[in-house]
Formats: structure tokens, C-alpha cells, sequence
């Protein structure tokens, strides 16, 4: 059996993230942390640059005019912002084809931006402040299961045939077979690079999202997010998730039932889009 906390060990003998993201999170989280100072690290790093400003210039932000600068994509966007995108960015280059055994990247990634799109998309129906802070939240939900994949794959790659053959949700099956979920793998991981704690609690209870606290909101929208990557997977109609999700879901995400199909359109139709601003090559 094994442990969240010593997942995230071994993954990080593995694979870390590069050092460019600690240092502009050493600089946010500072007291006289500027605004300057966080686009002089970003511009130290070229290929962040080029693809910072190749996000900030997407259909995602729709800045009446073009961002050519890294000072400029700081001031619009704000350090917590560029924090998370930096983040996003990153996570995506480094963990991209991470080469684990069994492991579907293509599919993974498909998956993990839908959520993502869709994460946003329902922030927005909600009426939730900064909706596109929950693209990173979308984004990472799943990040449990690329740790997985990369320590013990084996294991990980046995609960999900398990829980396919046996017709039984995945994160039962990993508790039962590995000691934790991918839930709480991904959670320990947000939490080891600081981000959030609200972020955590919401990875962590996205499969019970009353659990998640204050991150409870942010937990159901991630819960309906997986609903529409499940169904873009599976072939579902949005009829039968929407049947499927417990009625609290609906009240503690303040989405409306009606609203679903609509959401899972726009993150449909705009998948390839976001695809290609995280995954440029």
C-alpha cells in the first residue's frame, strides 16, 4: 500500500518542475514582491516568454489589442494570474509526454484541457469571481493519476482495469488496492507547490464535493467538469450525466441543470483552440 505524501517523493527524484516557476512564486508570495521584478524572471526564461504572451494574446483572455511584452501581459493579467498560467504552462511542457508506462498521453491531455475549458466556462454560469482561475484548477484535477503512472504504474494501470471490468468508480478501486485516490495524490501535489488551499480541497473532494469545505463550490465545478470529460469519452449524452449528478451537486456549484448542455458545447468547440495554446508543436 502506499501513500499520497510518498508519491509525490518519489516523483520528485523523477521529474520537478523547473526552477524558473519556484523563483516567481518566491517573488509573489513576498511582501515587496512587483509586478517588474515577476516579468524579469519570466523574460529570463525565453520559451516561457513566448508562450506566456502566446496565451495572453488567445481566445481565452480576447485582449482588444495585441500583448507584445512581458511587463505589459503582467500588468493586465496580475501576478496571481500569470502565476497560475506560468504554472499551467509548465506543467504542460515538463509533464507533457511523460513517457510512464501504460500511459495514454494523448488522451490524458484531451481529457485534462476539456476539463479545463469546461471548469471555466461553468466558473463563469456560477457567477464565481476570476472564473478563469478554475481553467489551472480544471487543468491539474487529474494530475493524481500522472504520478500514479509515474511511480507505480503498475498498480495503477491494475485498479483501472479493475475498476472497467468490474464497473466500479476508480477512486474506490485505488483506495482499496493502492492506500489513496488520485484525489489525494493530486491534492498533496498543489499543496507541495503552494498554490491554493481551496485548490487542494477541491481536488481532493471532487469525487464528494460537500467534503471539500471551503472549496466546496470549486470541488462541484470540478465534479460537473469530469462529467463532461467522462462523456466526451464514453460517447454520453449530456441527458445522462446530467441524471447522474446528486442533486446537492447543482446547489453547491449554483449551476443550473439546463445550463449543462450548453457548457459541454462551448468546451467542445473550443478544446481544439486551448489545445493548441498549451500544446503548440
Amino acid at each position: 500500500m502506499h501513500s499520497a505524501q510518498e508519491m509525490i517523493y518519489c516523483l520528485d527524484r523523477l521529474l520537478s518542475l523547473p526552477e524558473v516557476f519556484h523563483r516567481i512564486e518566491r517573488e509573489i508570495d513576498t511582501p515587496e514582491s512587483s509586478l517588474e521584478e515577476v516579468a524579469r524572471l519570466i523574460s529570463n526564461d525565453p520559451a516561457l516568454s513566448i508562450r506566456l504572451l502566446h496565451v495572453a494574446n488567445s481566445a481565452m483572455f480576447g485582449f482588444p489589442s495585441r500583448i507584445t511584452t512581458v511587463t505589459r501581459a503582467v500588468q493586465l493579467l496580475g501576478l496571481r494570474q500569470v502565476r497560475d498560467l506560468s504554472l499551467a504552462i509548465l506543467v504542460t511542457s515538463t509533464f507533457g509526454d511523460p513517457c510512464a508506462k501504460g500511459f495514454d498521453a494523448r488522451a490524458y491531455w484531451r481529457a485534462s484541457v476539456l476539463r479545463a475549458v469546461a471548469s471555466t466556462d461553468l466558473a463563469r454560469k456560477s457567477g464565481m469571481s476570476e472564473p478563469e482561475r478554475l481553467f489551472l484548477l480544471g487543468l491539474l484535477a487529474d494530475l493524481g493519476h500522472m504520478v500514479m503512472y509515474l511511480t507505480i504504474a503498475d498498480e495503477a494501470r491494475a485498479a483501472q482495469d479493475y475498476a472497467i471490468t468490474h464497473r466500479q468508480p476508480l477512486h474506490l478501486v485505488e483506495r482499496q488496492t493502492i492506500g489513496c485516490d488520485y484525489g489525494e495524490v493530486g491534492a498533496a501535489l498543489l499543496s507541495q507547490w503552494r498554490l491554493p488551499d481551496s485548490f487542494a480541497r477541491a481536488v481532493a473532494s471532487q469525487f464528494e464535493p460537500r467534503l471539500a469545505g471551503s472549496g466546496a463550490q470549486e470541488a462541484s465545478i470540478i465534479y460537473l467538469a469530469n462529467q463532461i470529460a467522462r462523456a466526451d469519452r464514453d460517447g454520453l449524452t449530456s441527458t445522462e450525466i446530467i441524471e447522474e449528478c446528486p442533486p446537492f451537486i447543482w446547489d453547491l456549484s449554483a449551476v443550473e441543470p439546463d445550463e449543462l448542455p450548453a457548457v459541454r458545447a462551448s468546451a467542445e468547440l473550443g478544446l481544439a483552440a486551448a489545445l493548441a495554446v498549451f500544446f503548440p508543436r
